[in-house]
This record gives structure tokens, C-alpha cells and sequence, in this order.
């Protein structure tokens, strides 16, 4: 008697080849997913690596079991349709989009899809028919055809789920859904019909935004999120960090990280807070953050630190950097504060410390920092005054009218801002020399429109043609300047 089959993985991957003898590791993975299912029989696993794939791909009846490896759907997307015809199957964790049909298409079969996310697909996000059955559970079904379309006489449900911006309706049958978004709304227990507020749906954002009502109204009866709050509707989840109270350890703080300080929060002499390039920090109402321990802010003009109010509408207490005599980091460049309440000062800083590139704006009071010891205040921009033993080197104070926006918090440089080009020490991505505040103006697109032969300065690039490079003779050393007279470091002549 023949041993019963044991079933295997398979991996796939942009890098991989479609032939025999790969396939069966992830450093040797087919390339594409009908390839894959060709080969894996009933029961056999399929592991798509990050990347995009062409082509539609069906499960020829076959139990399969198809997840991306990776932590965001998003990151493993299948540009085609997916067909179930048979078996018992499960997808988990990517992403689909069929311009030209069906995202996933189910007959005849049983399926399990959790955490995947099907987007600008031209037919059906989800259709179920014939006698299949479906559990779909945290999906994030946007800008498709139609959403889930149910014409099965099977068993359908959806929990924990957005269907949203689909051209005919987001919901087509009778499926039971429950604790979902659904645009237009949706008979069901817990189901809602709220604009879900993803980040930038437009351009594949679908993250959801803070205010998102998305955000903790799934099923309170299944197991709770990676925060440890209820479970957030939709494929991709906003995890976030609370802090409160006093600091029992050292906090990092990543781009990629949602940080809300809840209450009054002190991070203590014994402890340091880092904030990454890209960090930002949330604050509820009236909350204040205080510092006695060590700070690490030190942000890029590409990954600046803000500290912002959870609710644009509410406001915070500020940031208070005290001293507990043996602080080491005293430098802290490229933060944005805003949404401070007007009975509090966004910024109190003890004991010295250098601020570059600082941006203090879209807050109540009239000052924007004060100081117990010298502050050196180095190409910043302040809405408010400066209190207390202030050297300032380029930097503005009562400053408002060099914002695109402030009205609506926008804060970064008009084109004829007096801080632009005036930190001569350091350039900013587009080449020119670093502008005051925590946002620099982008003159990458600028032309040139004057040529001054001059010394050279580090960054230049000269392309002479026709190439004389052949010949010897004086050298030409030049400079060049944007339609606003501002030196461009990476300029070209042709």
C-alpha cells in the first residue's frame, strides 16, 4: 500500500524560474503562480514572495493554500484573476487587481480569505457561484466593478471587512456580513457605512488614517489586534503604541510606527526616548510630554519629526526637555510642533541645546519657545517669539507669512520664502542649499537661467559637447543659478 501523500510548500518569486527542478525553496521559487499551481497537488501550499505578478491563475480544483510572505498585503500583489473551481482552499496576506475582469472568482469550492486586499479590478472584487462557500474575514475590497458578489447557494459571510468605491454596488446577493464597512450601508450586526478614511486611496494607500471609524469596531468577540485593541476593519490593520504615565524602559520610536501618548507621559532621568527620521508623535487632549531622561530627535529633511494632536481638531499641552544634569544629546534638527493649546508653551527646553531646522507652527500661543539656558536657534522658522538666552544663526521668529498654508497647517516654503537657500552648510535633496524650518522648497524643476564663471563649489557637474576632452587648454569653472537667482550645487551645462 502506497504511503498516504504528505503535502509540501512551494515558493514563488519575481526572481524565480518556471522549470522542474525549482520551486520547492525559497531560494530556488517558481516565477509564476499558475506554474506554481500546476504543479502543487491536494493540499500542497504556495508561498508568493513580495513583488508583482502578471497573469491569471486557477487552482484546477485542487486544494491550495496560497499566502504571501510578508507582514502588508500590499507588498505581494497578483495582477490577474484568481479562480477556485473546487477543493478546500485558503488566501491569505496579498494583494489583487485585474484591470480587464474578476479579482477572485470561487465556484464549486470552499474558501478561507483573510487579510487580502483587492483593488481596481474591472469585474468582481469577490464572486462566489454555483455551490461554493466562502469565509472572508478582513478584506479591503476598493474601487472594483462591483465588491462581493454572491451568487452561490452555498454559505458566505464577511466580517471585519471595507468594501468601498465600487462602480456598481459594494454588495450583490444575500451574504451575512457583519462588523464591516460597507459603502451605502448593510443590514448586519456591527456594520457601518462611514467613509473608511484610508491614507491616499488614490495613489494605493489604503492604510487607514487615524480618525479612520474603521479603526477598533470590528467583532469585540475575536481575538484582539497587534496593539492589543479591538480589531480594526479592513486587510491592513492601524497598529498603534500608547504610552502614559512615566517611561519603565527606553521608548524607540520608527517611521513605520503609530506612537499616541494618551496622557501625560514623562520619559524619566533613568530612561531615553530615540524619534527616527520619519517618527511621529501623537497627542491626546491637553497632554504634555516630558522629558528627564534623554531625547534623540534628529530628523532629515526627507524624514522630519512631528508632534502632532491625534485630532486635528483638538490640541495638546506641548513638549517640556527638562535636565537631570547628566544629559548627553543637546541636538535635535528637522521637527515639526504644531497643534499646542494656547495656554502652553509648545516648546520649554532646559539647560542648552542646539534646534536646527525647526518648525514651531499651528499653535495657540504668541510664543513658541522658551529657555533656561542658551538656545542655539539654527535655520528654524517660529510663528511666535523666543524667550530666554537665544543665538540665533538664520533663523525666523514671528514668522507666518513664508507658509504655503498656514491657515490649513500646510508649512512648507513658498517659492519666494525668505529662508530658502539660507543654511549654505548643507544641501537639501533638490541640490540647493538647505532652506530654514523643517520643510524645505523643492526647486528640482526650476530651470536655469544664468551661468557665472566662478570658483567651483562641491556637488557642480559639467558636460561639455561636442567633447573636447582631447584637447588642453583653460579651464571653465562655473556656477549656476534657478529663476529666483538661488545657486543650484548639481547644476549641468550641455
Amino acid at each position: 500500500t502506497p504511503a498516504a501523500y504528505s503535502p509540501v510548500t512551494w515558493h514563488m518569486a519575481t526572481t524565480g524560474t518556471d522549470t522542474a527542478v525549482y520551486g520547492s525553496s525559497a531560494t530556488s521559487p517558481f516565477r509564476t503562480l499558475q506554474w506554481t499551481l500546476n504543479h502543487a497537488l491536494e493540499g500542497d501550499s504556495v508561498i508568493v514572495h513580495p513583488g508583482d505578478y502578471s497573469g491569471s491563475a486557477g487552482n484546477w480544483g485542487k486544494s491550495v493554500h496560497v499566502r504571501g510572505n510578508t507582514s502588508a498585503p500590499n507588498n505581494v500583489s497578483i495582477l490577474g484573476e484568481l479562480e477556485f473551481t473546487g477543493g478546500s482552499n485558503s488566501v491569505n496576506m496579498l494583494r489583487v487587481s485585474n484591470t480587464s475582469g474578476d479579482g477572485l472568482n470561487i465556484s464549486g469550492a470552499a474558501v478561507s480569505i483573510a487579510n487580502v486586499l483587492v483593488d481596481n479590478s474591472s469585474g468582481r472584487a469577490i464572486f462566489v457561484s454555483d455551490t461554493a462557500d466562502a469565509v472572508i474575514t478582513r478584506v479591503t475590497l476598493y474601487g472594483n466593478g462591483f465588491g462581493l458578489y454572491d451568487n452561490s447557494s452555498g454559505s458566505i459571510t464577511m466580517v471585519n471587512s471595507i468594501v468601498w468605491g465600487s462602480t456598481n454596488v459594494n454588495v450583490a446577493g444575500s451574504p451575512t456580513v457583519t462588523y464591516s464597512d460597507i459603502g451605502g450601508g448593510y443590514t448586519g450586526t456591527g456594520n457601518i457605512g462611514s467613509d473608511p478614511l484610508f491614507v491616499d486611496a488614490e495613489n494605493g494607500d489604503f492604510n487607514l488614517d487615524l480618525l479612520s471609524p474603521c479603526i477598533d469596531t470590528g467583532d469585540p468577540n475575536v481575538a484582539y489586534d497587534g496593539d492589543d485593541t479591538v480589531v480594526d476593519m479592513g486587510a491592513l490593520p492601524r497598529l498603534r503604541q500608547f504610552l502614559s504615565g512615566t517611561s519603565s524602559g527606553n521608548v524607540n520610536v520608527s517611521a513605520d510606527t503609530t506612537v499616541i501618548i494618551s496622557s501625560d507621559y514623562t520619559v524619566s532621568e533613568d530612561d531615553s526616548m530615540q524619534l527616527d527620521p520619519g517618527a511621529h508623535l501623537y497627542f491626546g487632549s491637553g497632554v504634555t510630554l516630558t522629558i528627564e531622561g534623554e531625547l534623540t530627535a534628529n530628523g532629515t529633511a526627507e524624514g522630519v519629526i512631528s508632534f502632532l494632536p491625534v485630532n486635528p481638531d483638538s490640541s495638546y499641552s506641548g513638549v517640556v526637555i527638562g535636565d537631570d544634569g547628566h544629559r548627553t544629546h543637546n541636538y535635535y534638527s528637522y521637527i515639526l510642533i504644531s497643534g499646542v493649546e494656547e495656554a502652553y508653551i509648545p516648546l520649554t527646553v532646559a539647560n542648552n541645546a542646539s534646534l536646527n531646522h525647526i518648525t514651531i507652527a499651528g499653535n495657540g500661543n504668541s510664543t513658541s519657545l522658551t529657555a533656561t539656558g542658551t538656545i542655539y536657534l539654527n535655520y528654524s522658522i517660529l510663528e511666535g517669539s523666543a524667550e530666554g538666552l537665544i543665538d540665533n544663526n538664520g533663523s525666523f521668529t514671528s514668522s507666518t507669512d513664508q507658509f504655503v498654508d498656514y491657515d490649513n497647517d500646510d508649512f512648507s516654503l513658498v517659492a519666494t520664502a525668505a529662508g530658502i537657500d539660507t543654511d549654505t552648510s548643507s544641501t537639501d535633496p533638490d541640490y540647493s542649499y538647505a532652506d530654514a524650518g523643517a520643510y524645505y522648497h523643492d526647486q528640482t524643476d526650476y530651470p536655469v537661467t544664468s551661468i557665472t564663471i566662478h570658483h567651483p563649489a562641491a556637488g557642480d557637474t559639467i558636460l561639455v559637447s561636442p567633447d573636447t576632452s582631447f584637447a588642453t587648454g583653460l579651464t571653465s569653472i562655473i556656477q549656476l543659478f534657478n529663476a529666483y537667482d538661488r545657486y543650484k550645487t548639481n547644476g549641468s551645462v550641455a
